[in-house]
């Protein structure tokens, strides 16, 4: 097996909460454009992806319908991460 490299970096995380009744309503904390909203894992009705068509960015959503909330934290870019000190290794794990 191919040994794996864990590199860390301090990054800024930007999130903020809203009301969940309007989650059809977010926007890009970057450009202010709509995002489409994608749920990758039906196991968990409660996250969500949302991606910027205008710009490009990516944000984790997560609405819990108890809670009445929304918490959408922005991904960092790679090229943000390398900006940060840290080169991402990409390697292909061996079996």
């Amino acid at each position: 097996m191919g040994r794996m490299v864990t590199r860390s970096a301090l990054i800024s995380i930007c999130s903020y909460a809203m009301d969940a009744r309007q989650l059809g309503t977010l926007t890009c904390q970057c450009c202010r454009s709509p995002l489409d909203l994608h749920q990758p894992n039906p196991d968990r009705p409660d996250q969500f992806l949302g991606t910027c068509s205008a710009c490009g960015r990516w944000f984790r959503v997560e609405a819990k319908a108890d809670e009445g909330r929304i918490c959408v934290v922005l991904i960092p870019e790679v090229e943000e991460i390398r900006s940060a000190g840290v080169t991402p290794a990409y390697r292909r794990s061996v079996e």
